[in-house]
């Protein structure tokens, strides 16, 4: 399903790209370190992967309009430590996302911002003892959707390639608490992701 969509998204970038100059296309590919927010868990110790494709628009001098297409991995760990009563814990999810960035260049550099809507394509929440059990509470289900905003900086290494760091935050929770109680602002989990790419401009 993944290849599916991710080539149909390409051959559109591409036919684009042929159809009208002031598009171009991009490659992207790099790691992901993460937290979820309401899980009684703290630090970015969940890493993962990302890759994906972009197309963008040209809408000034030094000003553009971009939509990608990733696949991205999130989630929380902590590593088990007896000493100070920790034990293992896994909570992953994997999204394909699509973001809309505005993004501004001056030289070398690039800021972004934008919002992004993701898909929930795999999730595994687990311990020592392997994947919680569907009568656990912490097998409760997932949103299949996430909506989220991020904004990052890009620097140009050389030629067609760029270095770039992007910080995600959820809007809406990714999963209701186990008590299912809301309060103002604490509605639930939400993911909190930092993205380190490398990007390949066409």
């Amino acid at each position: 399903m993944l290849y599916k969509i991710v080539t149909f998204f390409l051959l559109i970038a591409i036919s684009t790209k042929i159809e009208a100059q002031n598009f171009k296309l991009a490659f992207l590919a790099g790691a992901t370190t993460s937290q979820v927010s309401g899980d009684n868990l703290g630090g970015f110790h969940k890493v993962g992967i990302m890759g994906g494709a972009a197309v963008n628009l040209q809408v000034k001098d030094s000003s553009f309009v971009e939509m990608e297409m990733i696949y991205v991995q999130k989630g929380s760990q902590q590593g088990e430590d007896l000493a100070k009563g920790k034990a293992f814990y896994q909570l992953k999810v994997d999204y394909i996302e699509v973001p809309l960035l505005y993004k501004l260049k001056r030289k070398k550099l690039m800021i972004e911002m934008g919002a992004s809507l993701g898909y929930l394509v795999h999730s595994k929440v687990r311990d020592v003892l392997g994947e919680f059990p569907a009568s656990s509470p912490e097998a409760r289900p997932f949103k299949k959707t996430e909506t989220s905003v991020c904004a990052g900086v890009s620097y140009k290494l050389g030629g067609r390639i760029w270095a770039s760091w992007r910080f995600s935050n959820s809007l809406l929770p990714i999963r209701n608490h186990y008590s299912g109680i809301q309060y103002k602002l604490n509605r639930g989990q939400y993911n909190t992701a930092m993205y380190l790419m490398l990007r390949y401009e066409l």
